[in-house]
């Protein structure tokens, strides 16, 4: 709990900063230097993603509630589809593997 304050108090802190230079009418850029460099001082960068996602992952997300309702829905039956048959393509590959093995076991069998 205690860690948690402390970066609560650090992101409130560069917040009141932003918006005193903003009131001034400083750059932004200056002053999110200025507050990267503080948060970096404190306890270290904090991460951006939020849960593991990636940048990447972000941006597809973004992309996906930029469109519209019946390209959302396109899109999601494709994306549907294609984690389907890699599914099964997986499950191919295992039980062939499954049966390469012990193919391999039944012809060391009989020749032994």
């Amino acid at each position: 709990e205690e860690e948690e304050e402390v970066d609560e108090d650090d992101e409130e802190a560069v917040y009141r900063r932003e918006l005193a230079a903003e009131s001034k009418g400083q750059p932004y850029a200056k002053v999110f230097a200025e507050g990267a460099k503080a948060l970096k001082a404190g306890k270290g960068a904090k991460q951006p993603k939020a849960k593991g996602q990636t940048l990447d992952d972000e941006h597809k997300e973004l992309a996906k509630v930029m469109m519209t309702k019946k390209d959302r829905r396109l899109y999601s039956r494709i994306m549907y589809g294609k984690k389907k048959k890699q599914i099964e393509a997986e499950e191919l590959g295992r039980k062939r593997k499954e049966y390469e093995e012990s193919s391999k076991s039944k012809k060391a069998k009989t020749s032994a």
